[in-house]
């Protein structure tokens, strides 16, 4: 079967874990950022307020995703640190 995967259109992304540095419980999840921002394809958490979380070691660990888009992958990763900057999650 013969298989064509290419494509005029580009779309730099970028994507990044939500992890925890310690085993515990969330706390509080605290998101700042605007879904309405047309570069944000998703945040996503696995896990809410009250959930044990471990220290992530391995992908199973983690606490959710992040996916941005921009126009340049330069544009997406700067703008990943701007979303990361208005995550916060608190683990006790």
């Amino acid at each position: 079967e013969e298989v064509d995967f290419s494509s005029e259109e580009k779309n730099p992304n970028v994507g990044m874990l939500l992890r925890s540095k310690k085993d515990g419980v969330i706390k509080e999840i605290i998101n700042k950022n605007k879904m309405e921002d047309e570069d944000i394809e998703e945040i996503f958490f696995d896990y809410g307020i009250g959930e044990r979380v471990q220290e992530f070691r391995v992908g199973p660990h983690r606490i959710g995703h992040v996916i941005v888009t921009s126009a340049t992958v330069k544009a997406a990763r700067e703008k990943m640190e701007e979303v990361l900057n208005k995550i916060e999650i608190i683990v006790e």
